[in-house]
């Protein structure tokens, strides 16, 4: 994804069917194939892609699933962070699947084959880093300045986790200050600052097949018996739980769980379980399919009360429920 001047962005794209958008879209994504799911004749799409300073920031819209995959080595770093939708990816032999709440972080050379699932035409953001700046962060962490290689990177990560939360905020920044009041334009030496922080942030905290080797500040991942909670409350997101449910499946006391989660998430247990809950119900609103009235979304995911369900939800999103299910609704006609 490169040839753009630094942050200059071509035209914005959008059409109507796959094979417009495979013939306007696909040498991006070179070496991969780009393959429809199905065949649907009311397939639409956007695009903006910008590029520079060893970054492309991939922005993309689609009402139906679709997927690429590779026909050729390429090399770099991918963070994507999905909306709505979510990924699926093979990286060499492992799968991992991606849905809102967490992001993928992928080094090209080992992804096979990524599918894109529907994210209702509400873009999700990509940041494809360059093989050379990639190289550049890893070895400026390396004791013999020979550290480029993060292969086998723990692909996963809670956005809600320290490392998840910096990584989501430097995004937005880049986000905002390339597509919205595109304020890196007029500064070159920023964007190239955030792009530094950003992988910076990821080799120096996200295990990876370098790790061993990079200088690293205090560990910011959780440990394993959070990711076990966490892992525990998506699967039960429709069942009433309690602290005591979540602390057992995990395998502590409630204690120890409230202070894992206050240390590593800066928040309760239960607050990150409402906050899970309220993505799926934002989820599920934001899409132009669903038929479910605003109240029924709620009580599907576990929600009692209206009123404080809709004061959170605005708190959340800015927005009032009702205000997301009827922007879907336009979107259809």
């Amino acid at each position: 994804m490169s040839g753009f001047p630094p942050l200059i962005s071509p035209p914005v794209q959008s059409g109507k069917g796959f094979d417009d958008f495979q013939a306007q879209c696909g040498a991006l994504f070179e070496p991969y194939r780009m393959c429809p799911e199905r065949r649907h004749t009311d397939f639409h799409w956007g695009s903006n892609i910008r590029a520079g300073h060893g970054l492309s920031l991939v922005r993309m819209q689609y009402n139906f699933d679709w997927s690429l995959t590779q026909d050729g080595e390429r090399r770099g770093f991918c963070v994507f962070i999905p909306r709505v939708g979510g990924y699926e990816a093979t990286l060499d032999k492992r799968q991992v699947e991606v849905t809102p709440g967490k992001i993928l972080l992928v080094p090209t050379r080992q992804v096979r084959c990524i599918k894109l699932y529907s994210n209702s035409m509400r873009p999700g953001i990509a940041l494809d880093f360059d093989e050379g700046v990639v190289a550049k962060v890893l070895s400026s962490l390396s004791d013999d300045d020979k550290v480029t290689d993060c292969r086998d990177i723990l692909p996963v990560l809670e956005r809600s986790s320290h490392v998840g939360t910096a990584l989501s905020g430097i995004a937005q920044l880049l986000e905002t200050g390339t597509f919205v009041d595109e304020g890196l334009r007029n500064s070159p030496k920023a964007a190239a600052l955030m792009i530094e922080a950003a992988l910076t942030l990821i080799f120096e905290n996200v295990p990876h097949h370098g790790s061993n080797r990079v200088q690293r500040r205090a560990p910011l991942l959780a440990p394993r018996h959070v990711h076990d909670a966490v892992d525990f409350m998506r699967a039960h997101l429709h069942q009433p739980l309690t602290m005591s449910d979540i602390a057992t499946a995990a395998g502590v006391s409630v204690r120890s769980l409230q202070v894992a989660f206050r240390h590593f998430y800066d928040t309760t247990p239960m607050a990150y379980l409402r906050q899970l809950r309220l993505e799926e119900v934002h989820a599920e609103l934001s899409s132009a399919e669903n038929r479910l009235p605003v109240n029924e979304v709620a009580l599907k995911w576990g929600f009692l009360h209206m009123g404080r369900f809709a004061a959170q939800y605005r708190a959340a999103y800015g927005v009032y429920p009702s205000e997301t299910m009827a922007r879907a609704q336009r979107m259809l006609h």
